[in-house]
């Protein structure tokens, strides 16, 4: 499932999820870092969950149904 799509700053997200897990993947396509917000409520992740990026182990906060993250 689609979560965000930005062309401008070369940003693709998406979610996969299944009765008891759920992952939502940023990509990052261009040479430098962007911060974005990532619309996580569409597969069900509530406010005030905390989720873990796996590539640098910094823990996310989703705040109001949305996950914040960047670099």
């Amino acid at each position: 499932m689609t979560l965000l799509t930005d062309d401008l700053h070369k940003i693709y997200s998406y979610a996969r999820f299944d009765n008891t897990n759920r992952i939502a993947v940023v990509l990052n396509n261009d040479f430098v870092s962007h911060s974005v917000t990532v619309p996580v409520n569409k597969v069900s992740i509530i406010n005030g969950s905390t989720v873990t990026d796996k590539i640098k182990w910094n823990r996310l906060h989703s705040f109001q149904r949305f996950c914040h993250a960047h670099g």
